[in-house]
């Protein structure tokens, strides 16, 4: 199973689930994968802005230069979106 998390570093709501979802992750590691796309408009933003909290993603963080996770999935807003494999 996946647990998509679409986020973005420019939008405080977006910022604030990081923390629960590092949690997550650590009791549920072995059983559910999760990732982390973010869609920031440039790669110095998704790398600087609100470093401190992901500093804490020890699962895997992935930049959408070009959108193409959010067409695939539809995403509008940010969201979670869990997957069966």
């Amino acid at each position: 199973m996946r647990l998509v998390a679409f986020l973005g570093t420019g939008c405080f709501f977006s910022v604030r689930p990081i923390s629960g979802l590092v949690e997550l992750h650590k009791k549920h590691d072995s059983r559910v994968e999760f990732i982390a796309v973010f869609t920031d408009k440039t790669y110095d933003v998704w790398q600087t802005r609100h470093a401190k909290e992901k500093e804490a993603i020890t699962f895997k963080n992935l930049w959408d230069k070009y959108g193409y996770a959010n067409t695939l999935f539809n995403v509008r807003v940010f969201s979670i979106v869990l997957l069966n494999r």
